[in-house]
């Protein structure tokens, strides 16, 4: 109950910051808009995994990292300068099949990777 609190107030972030971006158009709300993303579309993995795939924390939070950093590190540099959201999309797919192969897609709610 408390993980779905934080993300909704996480998501509620994530229009105020787009807010200030689509207003103010800067530097400083540029990250305002980005950051929140970011940090809602991993914390939403790392819950996927921890409560979909029972992972442990720190399995969930050590994949979660890894995630993050495969992308900018297969492109050769760490450093990124936006979200790649497709490569999270792509992540979070792969943790729905990867649920339906170990038998937790009753905890899912009948939503598949393949639906």
């Amino acid at each position: 109950m408390l993980a779905a609190c934080v993300l909704a107030i996480l998501t509620a972030s994530v229009g105020v910051g787009s807010f200030l971006f689509h207003t103010l158009a800067n530097s400083w709300s540029l990250i305002a808009d980005i950051l929140p993303i970011a940090v809602v579309i991993y914390s939403f993995f790392y819950l996927a995994l921890a409560r979909f795939l029972r992972l442990i924390a720190a399995v969930a939070g050590l994949s979660t990292v890894a995630v993050r950093a495969a992308p900018a590190c297969r492109r050769g540099h760490c450093l990124r300068r936006h979200l790649d959201v497709p490569d999270a999309g792509c992540a979070l797919l792969r943790v729905l099949a990867a649920a339906e192969r170990v038998g937790a897609g009753s905890r899912l709610g009948g939503v598949t990777a393949t639906a």
